[in-house]
């Protein structure tokens, strides 16, 4: 059996995985990069920040972030318990706090998603 170099905490390429489902999610801003999620995979619980978001659904609670990942949101958004793995991403590459902030999604839907481009797509009210 061949070992893998992977370390346990990284995350596969793209076209390994190009979907992941997130619980435990939430929005943050990252100066000079833009909107990510960070939250958990609900198959594993293992934390995950994301590349910058691109592309957000809210009717289908679904993001799509720079590096072409879909990620599909489960639940409501919970800062609480995603901001662990934001402290985590900040410790581990020397980000101060002034350079990340938790979100909120109303913030893309208000016109912020658009100028830091962002594709907003809407439910549509009957």
């Amino acid at each position: 059996m061949a070992r893998s170099n992977r370390k346990p905490d990284s995350v596969l390429p793209v076209d390994e995985e190009p979907e992941v489902p997130l619980t435990n999610w939430t929005l943050v801003h990252h100066s000079g990069v833009g909107y990510r999620l960070a939250g958990y995979r609900e198959d594993s619980a293992q934390g995950r920040m994301t590349s910058k978001v691109v592309a957000f659904d809210l009717s289908a609670m679904m993001a799509t972030t720079k590096s072409g990942r879909i990620y599909h949101l489960r639940g409501d958004q919970d800062p609480d318990a995603a901001l662990l793995v934001v402290k985590a991403y900040m410790a581990r590459w020397g980000i101060g706090v002034r350079d990340m902030a938790l979100a909120d999604v109303e913030e893309l839907e208000q016109g912020l998603g658009s100028a830091m481009g962002v594709t907003m797509k809407m439910p549509t009210l009957n």
